[in-house]
C-alpha cells in the first residue's frame, strides 16, 4: 500500500526519523475532510510506537475523526532557505496511522503527562494541577503508526 520513496538516496533512518518525532514542535495533521481534504497543525507527543495529541471534545477536528480515523501527521524537522541557490535545505517526517479517541484515563493521563514534560520541560507538577482541572474539557487520541518515512533535501543526502 505504501509506496517506495522515489529518491531512496534521500530517506533517512528509522532512528533519525524517530528523533524528528521526537523534538519537533508540532506537526501538521490531515484528515479526511467533509468535501476538501482538512490539514491542521497539532501539538503532539511521539512515545515510541504511537502518537498521541489532543484538542477540544467538539468540533471539525473531533467530527472528522468520528467519521475517518486514518490520518497522517507531517513533521518539520529541520529547514534553513538557500535563497542564492532557489532551494531549501530540510529534514521531513510523514506518518501514517489510525487515531482512536483515548477512553483509559490512566492512557489519557500518561500522554498529558508525556506532553506537559514536551512543551514544559521540568513542569510537571503544575502540568498535573493543569490537566486535572481541565479534565472533560479536552479529547485525547492515540495515533498508531502504519508506516513512517524521513526525508532530507538532496543537499544534506549522504553519498
Amino acid at each position: 500500500m505504501f509506496r517506495d520513496m522515489r529518491l531512496a538516496k534521500q530517506q533517512l533512518s528509522d532512528t533519525d526519523s524517530e528523533q524528528i518525532l521526537k523534538k519537533a514542535d508540532y506537526g501538521t495533521l490531515a484528515l479526511w475532510g467533509e468535501e476538501y481534504p482538512y490539514s491542521v497543525p497539532i501539538s503532539y507527543v511521539y512515545d515510541g510506537n504511537k502518537i498521541y495529541f489532543h484538542g477540544a471534545t467538539t468540533g471539525l477536528k473531533n467530527d472528522l475523526l468520528t467519521h475517518h480515523q486514518k490520518i497522517s501527521l507531517s513533521v518539520v524537522g529541520s529547514h534553513s532557505v538557500q535563497s542564492k541557490s532557489y532551494t531549501m535545505y530540510y529534514t521531513s517526517v510523514i506518518a501514517f496511522g489510525t487515531a482512536t479517541l483515548v477512553t483509559d484515563p490512566e492512557v489519557m493521563q500518561h500522554a498529558m503527562e508525556l506532553t506537559s514534560e514536551k512543551y514544559a520541560p521540568g513542569l510537571l507538577k503544575g502540568g498535573r494541577e493543569y490537566i486535572a482541572s481541565e479534565k472533560g474539557n479536552f479529547a485525547v487520541y492515540e495515533m498508531s503508526l502504519d508506516h513512517v518515512t524521513g526525508k532530507r533535501s538532496s543537499h544534506l543526502s549522504t553519498d
